[in-house]
């Protein structure tokens, strides 16, 4: 019975030169792919109940649950995803296309968007509950709840 041969990728000089600068090559781009992604995302505001914005849509980056919009003047926004199933396709990350018009009201959580002449809305962040699959109860109560938020002092409408 013979012994197994050790496993040796390269031998001469040239060989083990050349796999170090794959190697390096491969290296560099993964950190160019990092710090690309990493400015996708950098300097997004969060948008909250309270946020408003609108404009031309330039950008639309997906990382893990979040949405990064970019409009007009550079602006980053960073949101939940949404879904409305009465759209086809479904998820808000899947419906947004560049030159779209959206825009978020204040004290709203919709975005909407304007394409060809009509408008879409979205909720933002729900996924879950804005679906078929829910009974008409279970929606509204998670949507009475959810309003809760609107009391805060920045989204109250004035009895004048």
């Amino acid at each position: 019975m013979s012994k197994p041969t050790p496993l040796i990728l390269h031998t001469d000089k040239k060989s083990q030169i050349r796999d170090c600068i794959g190697i390096v090559v491969l290296y560099f781009l993964l950190i160019c792919i990092m710090i690309s992604q990493c400015n996708r995302t950098s300097n997004a505001v969060e948008v909250q109940m309270v946020s408003s914005f609108a404009g031309k849509l330039k950008d639309i980056h997906q990382q893990r649950r979040y949405l990064y919009l970019t409009i007009e003047n550079n602006l980053k926004h960073k949101l939940e995803n949404g879904c409305n199933y009465h759209y086809q396709p479904r998820c808000l990350s899947e419906f947004l296309q560049i030159g779209d018009y959206v825009y978020k009201e204040r004290c709203s959580d919709k975005i909407y968007i304007k394409r060809d002449g009509k408008t879409y809305d979205f909720n933002i962040g729900d996924r879950l509950y804005n679906s078929t699959h829910r009974s008409k109860k279970e929606v509204l109560k998670y949507y009475l709840t959810r309003r809760i938020v609107l009391q805060d002092k920045h989204c109250r409408i004035s009895k004048e």
